[in-house]
C-alpha cells in the first residue's frame, strides 16, 4: 500500500493558512546543537520527513531527544562519531553533521549524503573549508571520515560560490576552532543568517552577521539556549502560488515577507495582491496570471527552490513566460509531469520557455522531489478532473500536513491508499 495525494482542481481557495518554520533553519540548528555543552530548546519545528531524519541521526550519535508538537527539546551528548544508518543518504543536510561534530569530537564518518535528485550538489566546498580549518578527509566509495588530529585552527576562506551549505558548516566549525576564521563571499539566505543568531546566543563569537564576511572568533565552549525557528518563506511562497492560480483570498500567518522581497516582487508582477494584515498577509487573485521571465539566484535574488512552483502558475499565464536555473543543472525533472498535465513547457539548456494555458488537465503524475511534488499540487488545484499524485514521500519530507492546510481554506485534497 502507498499513499498518494488526490486533487479534485477548480476550487478557489478562501480562508487562513499558518506558515510553519523553515525546513532549511531547522536542519542547520539542530545540527548546530551538538556543539554545545547544555540542553537546546528550538521552537516552530516543522514537522516534516526531513527533520525527522535529522533528528534520528542525532539521535544515532548519542544526543537526546523529547518532542512535543513543534517544539524539540535536544541533550546534545555525543557517544559516537561514526553514523551507520542509510538514512543520511535521504537528505543533503546529513553532511552539516560534520562542522559541528569534527569541532567538538574531532571526526565523524557518514555514508554519502543524499536528498533530491535536482542536479550536481557537490560538497567540495564543505570538505574544503574544513580542510582548510586543519581536518584531513578521507572519501571513499560510499562514505565519507573527517578527522581532526588537533584542534581546528582558525583559517581565512573565500567561497567561490556563495553556497548555503558550505557557509553552515565552516561557520559551526569555526565557533570552536582555535583563533580567528574568516569567511568571504558567504550566503547571506535568510536560514543561513538564522543559524548566526543561533550561535550568537550559544555564545559563539561572530562578527558580521547577515553580511557576505564574517568573522568568527573560536571560543572554548557554548552553551544551551531556547530559540525560535524563522517562518519558512518557501513554503509561504507555495500558498501565494496557490492561490495564484487557482484565484480566490486567503491569509497567511506566521510568516515574514521581508525576507522574501523578491518572490513577492515577482508575484506581485503576475498580478497577486498581496497585503499585510492584523494577523500575516493577505493574499488574493482575480483573472489569469501574467507573463513574466525570471532569473534563479542566491539571495537576495529569486531562489531556486521556488522556480518549480512558479512554473505551475505560469504554465496558465496569458502569454510567454521564462525561468533561467542558475543553481542546479537538473532541476528540470518535474516538468515531463507538468506536461502530462497539458503544460506547454520547452526546455533549452538551462531556461524554461513556457506558453500558457488556459487549463491544465488532471491525471496521475508522481513527485520527482519536493519542489516539484509542490509544483504538482499547484498544478492540480487549477486543472479540470482529479489529478493522483504518487510518490508523495516527497512533498512531505519538505511541507507539514499540506493536505490539511490546503483542505482548511476549501481545497479538495485527500490523502488515500493505494
Amino acid at each position: 500500500m502507498k499513499e498518494v495525494l488526490v486533487i479534485k482542481g477548480g476550487e478557489k481557495l478562501k480562508g487562513t493558512v499558518s506558515i510553519s518554520g523553515a525546513k532549511n533553519a531547522a536542519l542547520p540548528l539542530i545540527a548546530a546543537s551538538l556543539l554545545s555543552n547544555d540542553d537546546i530548546v528550538l521552537s516552530n519545528i516543522p514537522r516534516i520527513e526531513d527533520v525527522c531524519i535529522m533528528l534520528d541521526l542525532i539521535r544515532e550519535v548519542g544526543a537526546n531527544i523529547s518532542k512535543e508538537n513543534n517544539t524539540v527539546s535536544i541533550t546534545p551528548q555525543v557517544t559516537d562519531t561514526v553514523i551507520r544508518s542509510a538514512k543520511a543518504q535521504l537528505i543533503r543536510a546529513s553532511i552539516l553533521l560534520a562542522g559541528p561534530l569534527v569541532a567538538k569530537i574531532g571526526s565523524l564518518k557518514l555514508p554519502f549524503p543524499g536528498g533530491c535528485n535536482i542536479g550536481t550538489r557537490k560538497i567540495d566546498l564543505h570538505l574544503n573549508g574544513l580542510k582548510a580549518l586543519g581536518a584531513k578527509v578521507k572519501v571513499g566509495s560510499d562514505f565519507i571520515e573527517i578527522k581532526a588530529d588537533k584542534k581546528l585552527r582558525g583559517a581565512k576562506i573565500e567561497l567561490p560560490f556563495p553556497s548555503v551549505g558550505a557557509t553552515e558548516n565552516i561557520l559551526m566549525a569555526a565557533t570552536l576552532a582555535e583563533g580567528e576564521t574568516v569567511i568571504k563571499n558567504a550566503s547571506i539566505e535568510p536560514e543561513v543568517v538564522d543559524l548566526q543568531r543561533f550561535l550568537s546566543k550559544l555564545g559563539a563569537g561572530i562578527e558580521g552577521i547577515g553580511t557576505r564576511i564574517l568573522t568568527i572568533e573560536g571560543v572554548e565552549e557554548l552553551t544551551g539556549t531556547q530559540y525560535s525557528i524563522l517562518p519558512d518563506r518557501i513554503e509561504t511562497g507555495t500558498y501565494i502560488a496557490a492561490v495564484a492560480a487557482s484565484g480566490g483570498r486567503i491569509i497567511l500567518k506566521n510568516c515574514d515577507i521581508n525576507i522574501m522581497e523578491n518572490i513577492v516582487q515577482k508575484f506581485t508582477e503576475i498580478g497577486v495582491n498581496i497585503k499585510h494584515c492584523n494577523k500575516g498577509i493577505e493574499v488574493s487573485m482575480n483573472g489569469k496570471p501574467l507573463p513574466t521571465d525570471i532569473i534563479t539566484q542566491p539571495y537576495p535574488g529569486f531562489p531556486t527552490d521556488m522556480h518549480p512552483i512558479m512554473t505551475s502558475v505560469l504554465s496558465l499565464a496569458k502569454g510567454r513566460s521564462t525561468i533561467k536555473e542558475t543553481i542546479y543543472d537538473n532541476r528540470f525533472q518535474y516538468v515531463q509531469e507538468l506536461k502530462k498535465m497539458g503544460a506547454k513547457i520547452e526546455i533549452k539548456g538551462d531556461t524554461l520557455i513556457i506558453n500558457g494555458i488556459d487549463k491544465l488537465k488532471g491525471t496521475r503524475v508522481a513527485a520527482t522531489d519536493i519542489r516539484g511534488g509542490a509544483a504538482l499540487v499547484i498544478a492540480g488545484l487549477t486543472a479540470e478532473g482529479r489529478t493522483l499524485i504518487e510518490n508523495i514521500k516527497q512533498i512531505e519530507r519538505g511541507y507539514e500536513q499540506i493536505d490539511e492546510k490546503l483542505r482548511s481554506v476549501g481545497a479538495e485534497v485527500k490523502r488515500l491508499k493505494l
